[in-house]
Parts: C-alpha cells; structure tokens; sequence
C-alpha cells in the first residue's frame, strides 16, 4: 500500500498573505457537509435491500455520532465514481483537486467468499485534498457491515482547524506550540469526542482558491482535548523551520498506535530520490527529538527496509513517532513520521547536513511559490479578458480585476521578502551546491510588470465607467483595453479580430496603421513558419504527459523555425506553455511513488527525463527573447 507522506513533497508556499483563521471565517457556525457515496458491488448476496439498509444505517448512525456538527447525504452515483472502481481509491482519488466544501466520503462493499469487504477514502472538499490513504476492515456478520462502515468513517472525518496563534517556539522554529481554534467551534458540540489527547494534525497551507497544499513533515499533536471555547493546545513538530506558522490550516489525520515501516532512500539535486550510498543510523523515540535513553531505538541501515516491530515494545508507538537520522555523527534529518496505516513510509534523507537540507528546501519552495504566483496572475490576465468581452459581465470583470490587482501586489511583497531571506540562508551553503537565484528574480521582475499592467487597466475601466456616457465609445473602449491585454499575451490574431470589429467612426489611421502592423507580425513568413505557429498556438498546449516527449522535440522544431525568421510572437507563446507544461508534470511526478509502486515506475521516469529538455528549451527560448528585446548596438 502506498503511504500518503511517502517521498518527498515539495512544499508551495500559500500566495495570499495571511490566510484567514477560522474565527475570521464565514462558516464558523456551519456544520461539515458529508457526502458518502456508496459503491456495492454486484453480488448475489449484495442485493437492492441490502445496499438501501446499508446506506441508512450508515446515514443514521453517523449522524447520530456527529449530532449538529454535520449534516449527512448518502448517493450512490458521483462523476470519480467510475474511475475510482477502475483504478481503486488510491490512484482514482490522488489526482482530485477541486474544492467543493463538501467532505466525499467513497464507500466500496463487495463479499469475497466468507466475508464482506469494506473500504473507503475521503476527499476533503475543504481544502481540495484527498485524505491519506484508504481504510479498509472486514466482517463476516451481514447484520455488522453499516456499523464497521461507520467506524471506517469515523477514522477519517477529517475535522478541521487553524493554528491561531504561538505559546512558544524553538529558535529553529521546529518545535513548540500552538494553539488551534477548530472548525465547528460555535455549534455548541463537543469537539473532545473526536479530538482527543494524542490526536495528530496534518498541516495545510491554503492559496486564495486553489486547492491546499499539505506542507510535508509537519504535524501537531494535541496537548489537551478541545476546551470550551473550541480551542485546543498543541505540539508543533517540523523537520524544516517554516516562514509563518499562525493562518495555517490542520487537518486531523487517522493515526493509530502500531509500529514503523520505512524505508530510506537518498535525496538528490531536483529533489530525486534514489538508494542510499552509506549507512544510516537512525534513533527513533517515542516523544520527541531528544532524550529517552530508556526506550530509545537505534540501529544502522543500508538499502534494507525498516521494521520496528521486530524490535518488541520499543518499536511500537502511540500515533507519532520521531526519526532522526544520522551519517556517523551529523545529522541528516530530524523527522516526525505520523503512524497512518499498513505500508511503507519513505524518509528522504538530504545528502549533506540537516542544515543545508533546510536551505535547500526553502529555495525550492520559493522557486515553486514564484511559478505559481507567475501562472495565477497569467491566468487572472485570461480570466478577465473573457469577461471583459461580455457586456453583461463587466462588473464582475472589474471586481476580479481589483482582486488581481491586491493578491498580485501581495504576491510580489511577500514573494521578494521570501526571495531575501532564501538568498541569506542559501549564502551560508558551499559555493559548489548553492542554487541560482537568477531564474526566480526573472519571474518576480514579470510579476512586478504584470501589477503594474494591471493597475492601468483597472484605472482605464473604472474611468471609462465612471465618465463615459456615450454607451458605444464606452464599449469601444473596453474593447480595445482588452486587445491590448491579448496583445501582451502573444495572441495578436485575437487582438486583430477586435480591432477589426471597431465602429467606423473609431477606424481612425492610427488604428489602422496599427492594425497593418499586427498583421505583418502576424502573418506566417513561409509554410514552415505556419506550421511551427499552428503547433505552438494550437497543439502544444493541449498535449499531456505520454505525448510529451515527441511533442518536446517538436516544440524544439518549432522554436528554431521561429527564430529563424525572427519571430518572436511565437517563442513567447511557447515560453508560456511550457511554465504551465512544468507546473503540471512536476505535480504529477510529486504525485508519483515508484519507489514503492511498480506501476509508476515508467511514468516517473519518462517525468525525468522530459524536465530537464524542457528546462534547456526554455532557457534557450528566454536568452533569444531577451536578445530581441534589447537595443541594438549603435
């Protein structure tokens, strides 16, 4: 079974500054929405009555059990349904990143000879994520199936919190506590029936409106159960010191108390993980990084996995254990390791020290939150184009633009102070090993241009609102901001065509003098020209991941067909499907456990071997733009 924490997840930091605590927000008082959807197999012992009196007791009892902290739907029908039963819970549900603000909770029954077989998974509609792995449990009374469906259930509600403020904290900020102001607070229920003393929380760092993101090796485990007022106190553990803790969400997570299953590969530039090259020694304690010679568990690995339960009650757990591991006398890495389910966890281990790890994931994380921040805003530029063009839509289209134009100017704020304090942290590596920064201040340059794109255009809009009377140069206006927005996007055909469409008494000879120019950048030099413009505008970013590989080369083709002509409409529009192209294979790989899946093996390799062509495509794409761009000597 593949561990939900197992590999390395690199973390993206959230784009908003500050992300609203529970207190803050609108649903404070409103209870979870579950939805269960029941899947019964087809069996002659499964029958219609059967699966109706499953769903209502399961309906019933766990409703019962959670009183008015939820409300309660069972379906049998749901648009992942098919897929999950195709590719099981694990791989049909990893993927689903939509947030619905409903907790789906998939429910799979099926008779395998002597008993029934009941699975399930949850996907968490709140923060857009899936939960950690797939439960599962077994009975051979048909009369007891709903009620060790509702246990399954229980296991995995995943109630909510927010880290609301700091009692104390280590100077690494890998350790302390925290205090968590819980979902469902002003309902009037009891939160210690379900949270309780030991409880551990995954840590979720929530964007604007995208799906969440689970910061990897940190969790909290609660002190006390929740108090009165909905609050509850918590150990905060973390294997790298974070920027910000308060704002960030927790997920509760279904931990049980057993023994570890690991498994340690070596983790290497580009975050790749591959066998270990020297042996490890590895303590591992019951109740944090430090002390507990009485129960402390050491021994040294090479390329064998780990399995404490062969080591009697040292080597059992009460739902977090704490990794440290160390090559002779440094410090690798200090780890907590939730105990989830049955099945490997793998444990990154950095090659140099604890230290260097540290700066070295900061600086992927900042190069990752850069991307994203670049591609949100590129995609907000989209996004109101195509409502500006509805007249009927134009008031949103201005709202969204003031959206923009405030989670832009946030982005970049916080974004450059991020980018000083990785420069500062990544300064203290050898000179061999530090990365490059030179990448991230490009894109944070074009996100700076894109805020201030979008404060003229939110200026331009609300003028033309406010002093335009004459409803037909108002719509021509707007119209022409928006041409102007494609422009800058590389798509001139679509800026052509709304010129084109002006009212004769706007056709003046500037417009048209500018419209000649468009159409000479435009239009192809040649057939070869045509066809690279044709795959670059229509092909290209419609390719997924198997086609990858032909399609990189074509881009390729493309390119130097482009540059040949001195086009550079082309290789723009490029340079921006390949920002998307990486976004999206990098996620997918991340996503991707070859290390203990077979099956992910061939897809995770063909990952790796297309980032690096697609990285050398677009450092060549971006030197021969920044050519063009600049004057001419003389």
């Amino acid at each position: 079974m593949r561990h939900p924490i197992a590999g390395i997840v690199i973390l993206l930091l959230g784009l908003i500054v500050g992300w609203p605590t529970l207190s803050q927000a609108s649903d404070l008082k409103a209870p979870y929405h579950i939805r269960i959807v029941l899947h019964v197999e087809k069996h002659r012992l499964l029958t219609d009555v059967f699966r109706e009196q499953v769903a209502r007791e399961v309906r019933d009892n766990l409703q019962s059990a959670l009183g008015e902290l939820a409300r309660i739907e069972v379906a049998d029908a749901h648009p992942r349904l098919s897929d999950i039963r195709a590719r099981g819970l694990t791989k049909g549900l990893d993927g689903w990143r939509e947030r619905t603000g409903i907790h789906t909770h998939f429910m799979l029954i099926d008779f395998a000879g002597t008993h029934y077989r009941i699975q399930t998974r949850m996907h968490d509609g709140l923060t857009g994520l899936p939960s950690p792995g797939v439960h599962s449990d077994r009975t051979r009374d048909r009369a007891y199936v709903a009620h060790t469906a509702t246990l399954l259930l229980q296991r995995d509600l995943g109630l909510m919190g927010a880290i609301v403020s700091v009692v104390r904290m280590d100077k690494k900020k890998t350790e302390g506590e925290v205090r968590v102001e819980l979902k469902g607070r002003g309902l009037g229920v009891d939160l210690g029936k379900w949270i309780k003393k030991g409880e551990v929380f995954s840590v979720v760092r929530m964007d604007g409106g995208g799906p969440g993101q689970v910061i990897p090796w940190v969790f909290l485990q609660v002190v006390d159960p929740p108090a009165r007022d909905g609050t509850c106190l918590c150990k905060y553990f973390s294997r790298y010191s974070l920027r910000e803790i308060t704002g960030l969400r927790c997920v509760l997570l279904g931990t049980r108390s057993g023994a570890l299953r690991l498994r340690l590969m070596e983790l290497r530039p580009g975050a790749q993980h591959a066998p270990l090259t020297a042996p490890m020694t590895l303590e591992i304690r019951k109740h944090g990084f430090q002390g507990e010679e009485g129960t402390l568990l050491r021994d040294t690995f090479f390329r064998k996995d780990v399995d404490t339960s062969r080591q009697g009650d040292k080597g059992y757990f009460d739902r977090l254990a704490f990794v440290t591991v160390k090559s002779g006398d440094t410090v690798r890495a200090s780890i907590p390791v939730p105990i989830v389910e049955e099945g490997l966890t793998v444990l990154p281990v950095p090659v140099g020290r604890d230290e260097e790890d540290d700066a070295v994931f900061r600086f992927r994380a900042l190069q990752r939150n850069v991307l994203d921040a670049y591609l949100v805003q590129a995609d907000l530029f989209r996004r109101i184009n195509a409502l500006t063009a509805k007249p009927e839509k134009r008031a949103e289209a201005l709202t969204q633009v003031r959206e923009a134009l405030k989670r832009s100017e946030q982005d970049h704020q916080k974004l450059m102070m991020e980018r000083d304090e990785v420069q500062k942290e990544i300064k203290k590596l050898d000179a061999k090993v530090q990365p490059s920064l030179t990448r991230i201040d490009e894109r944070l340059r074009m996100i700076r241009s894109g805020v201030a794109d979008l404060n003229k255009h939110i200026t331009l809009l609300e003028k033309f609102e406010r002093e335009e009377n004459d409803p037909k140069r108002k719509e021509w206006l707007i119209q022409s901001e928006q041409a102007k927005l494609l422009e800058k996007d590389a798509e001139l055909g679509q800026a052509i065509a709304i010129y084109e469409k002006a009212p004769e008494e706007f056709q003046t000879a500037a417009l048209k003098k500018h419209m000649a120019e468009l159409k000479k950048l435009w239009t192809p030099v040649n057939d070869d020209h045509k066809k690279a413009r044709d795959f670059i505008y229509r092909r290209w970013p419609t390719l997924d991941t198997p086609r990858m590989k032909e399609g990189v080369k074509s881009a390729r083709e493309a390119f130097e067909v482009c540059k040949k002509v001195e086009d550079t409409l082309g290789p723009t529009k490029l340079l921006k499907g390949m920002e998307i192209h990486t976004k999206r294979i990098e996620k997918e790989l991340d996503e991707l456990k070859p290390e203990l899946n077979i099956d992910d093996e061939k897809p995770a390799q063909l990952i790796k071997e297309l980032i690096p062509e697609i990285r050398k495509l677009v450092e060549d794409v971006r030197a021969y733009l920044d050519s063009k761009s600049k004057p001419a000597d003389g």
